[in-house]
């Protein structure tokens, strides 16, 4: 029965054809035996059934000294090693996990009372602690002081002393301070009566990990701040248009709360939609792919250049009030380079409009101001100068019609008159030109400086004077009025000051260069200027000398002055006196490039 023969099957065949092939030679050696009185306890073999499969037997025989035959009895083991081999197997396996556990996880084994009794290198290395440094050392050393002596840890043994698994993420501190993250569980073992003697612990570092989520976290909470703390409206849409951030600046500016607007609205609620239709017709004629007035409207332009797309819109609140912004609007893409959605920065530019409308008002009104001025003026130096030429001419016809009458004295006072009414007309164009200043818009053009000096010089300078200029002069794109009249201000000074006897006068024209400006020089051998009046020289109507000495009206330095300034450039003087002087100035490359 056990094997699955008939009786008659077995007595068929000798007994060793139902013996497993690999035990037929262990059998006979014992059949060998046991005909030599010998007596078989515990023989194990492997028997062949009918079906196929094997059985183990447990054989015990005796033999019988008289007749030679043997008495045998065999129990069967089949389940019993099959149990077994289970057994091994599951032993095997549990010590492969143990070391497996060991070589990847740190490990530790406390007693109930928790006193660590064993630790692997795994866990040693991850506290910096050596295995005889943390031999007997109690679990609570390895934690914050306020944890070890907190009420928590004593429910945290308390489980344990239960029999219960407790799992999760610890903080713990490592030989040197630092704080070490570890995540995994402490196992208690079970002694027979199913009462823990020790716990074992198997962790894995994670103390990389909670530092990154600690940055995510950070990382997180910046992004926030960037995103509600500004004064951008900040939204953004999926690719249909329907919007799915909306930040607190958008909520304070609009009116609107977020989950009112988010998975439900489109950005098209906040625009004005005649604006919109406008500026599809006008977007049509340039885009390869005709669109129709709606979200299709913000985001066209970004989608077929790939590039923010910036412009000028009117955002509408939810009481339909109305302000204008500079909206930013840019793709959104995955990391295929896949647009999944639309991101559009808002700006208010309600005070910049305000701003630009005053400045066209101002300016219109500076431009009012400027024409009255220049009529002001006008009216002004006529109405001055014609009493002035009426003076002038019966001075003129006294000094023609009583020539013969008048003596010296007579004379003198006649051309004193005449003098000073030319100094009047000359002080009133003067004024004129110093009032137009700034004002008067003139065209700029290439000036080539070596000619144009040559020209100032050779209407100027008397040639008793020796003049010395630069090899070579730049051409530079300026008003040219003014920069003639700036030089032949400055040369007519050095001819006019000049105290040397005739034939020594001197006057040196040169220039530098750097990278932000031209700087010219105009250089003379006169009686030079005292170091306090190096300001004075530059005001209106100042002069260094008495007018009926040299006749001066106080305000060619002032206009060249005037000029540069309004260029961006400086001058200055540089003199001792009897050592003649030098005025230079500078003249800054930005936007003269010829």
């Amino acid at each position: 029965a056990v094997l699955g023969w008939s009786e008659k099957e077995l007595y068929s065949k000798p007994f060793v054809s139902f013996v497993h092939p690999d035990d037929i030679s262990s059998t006979m050696g014992e059949i060998e035996r046991l005909s030599k009185g010998a007596i078989t306890v515990g023989f194990k073999n492997r028997w062949l059934c009918k079906d196929g499969s094997v059985r183990y037997l447990d054989w015990s025989a005796t033999p019988d000294p008289e007749t030679g035959e043997l008495f045998a009895v065999a129990y069967d083991l089949t389940e019993l090693n099959s149990t077994q081999e289970k057994l091994e197997q599951l032993s095997l396996n549990y010590r492969g996990q143990l070391e497996a556990i060991d070589r990847s996880a740190a490990t530790v084994e406390f007693d109930m009372e928790g006193n660590i009794t064993h630790t692997n290198e795994n866990f040693r290395d991850l506290l910096g602690y050596s295995e005889k440094e943390l031999q007997h050392r109690h679990h609570s050393t390895l934690l914050e002081a306020s944890y070890a002596n907190s009420a928590e840890y004593g429910k945290f043994w308390e489980q344990l002393r239960n029999g219960k698994f407790v799992a999760g993420e610890f903080k713990r501190v490592s030989r040197s301070g630092e704080t070490v993250w570890i995540n995994g569980s402490y196992n208690p073992v079970l002694d027979a009566s199913g009462k823990p003697y020790k716990v074992i612990k198997i962790a894995y570092d994670i103390t990389d990990q909670k530092r990154v989520e600690k940055l995510l976290a950070e990382s997180d909470s910046l992004k926030s701040a960037i995103l509600d703390n500004n004064n951008f409206s900040i939204i953004s849409t999926d690719t249909e248009g329907t919007i799915k951030s909306f930040n607190r600046t958008a909520e304070r500016q609009l009116g609107y709360k977020a989950e009112e607007l988010i998975d439900k609205q489109s950005p098209a609620v906040i625009h004005d939609i005649d604006e919109v239709i406008a500026r599809t017709e006008a977007l049509n004629q340039d885009l390869k792919n005709k669109i129709e007035p709606g979200f299709a409207t913000f985001v066209a332009k970004c989608v077929e250049t790939d590039q923010p797309d910036e412009n000028e819109w009117t955002y509408v609140r939810k009481d339909g009030s109305r302000y204008p912004v500079s909206l930013s609007v840019s793709s959104l893409k995955n990391e295929n380079g896949e647009i999944f959605g639309f991101l559009g920065i808002g700006h208010d530019i309600s005070d910049k409009k305000k701003a630009e409308q005053q400045i066209l008002e101002y300016s219109q009104n500076l431009e009012d101001i400027n024409k009255e001025l220049d009529q002001f003026a006008y009216i002004v130096s006529h109405d001055l100068k014609a009493p002035l030429r009426g003076i002038s001419t019966l001075a003129t016809f006294i000094a023609e019609d009583y020539a013969d009458k008048l003596d010296d004295d007579g004379k003198e006072q006649i051309d004193l008159l005449l003098g000073r009414v030319s100094r009047m007309n000359n002080l009133i164009a003067g004024i004129l030109d110093y009032s137009r200043i700034g004002r008067a818009k003139q065209e700029k053009e290439p000036v080539d400086f070596g000619s144009m000096l040559k020209n100032v010089v050779d209407l100027i300078v008397p040639d008793t004077f020796q003049v010395t200029m630069a090899d070579s002069f730049p051409t530079i794109h300026i008003e040219r009025v003014l920069i003639e009249q700036i030089f032949q201000n400055l040369i007519s000074n050095a001819v006019k000051y000049n105290d040397k006897e005739e034939g020594k006068g001197e006057i040196r024209i040169d220039c530098q260069e750097d990278k932000r400006s031209w700087t010219f020089s105009v250089s003379d051998n006169g009686p030079g200027i005292d170091k306090q009046y190096f300001e004075k020289v530059f005001k209106i109507f100042q002069t260094l000398n008495p007018r009926d000495t040299i006749e001066s009206t106080g305000i060619g330095l002032s206009l060249v002055k005037k000029t540069i300034d309004i260029w961006g450039g400086r001058i200055w003087v540089e003199s001792e006196p009897g050592n003649g002087c030098t005025f230079r100035f500078t003249i800054p490359k930005e936007g003269r490039s010829a």
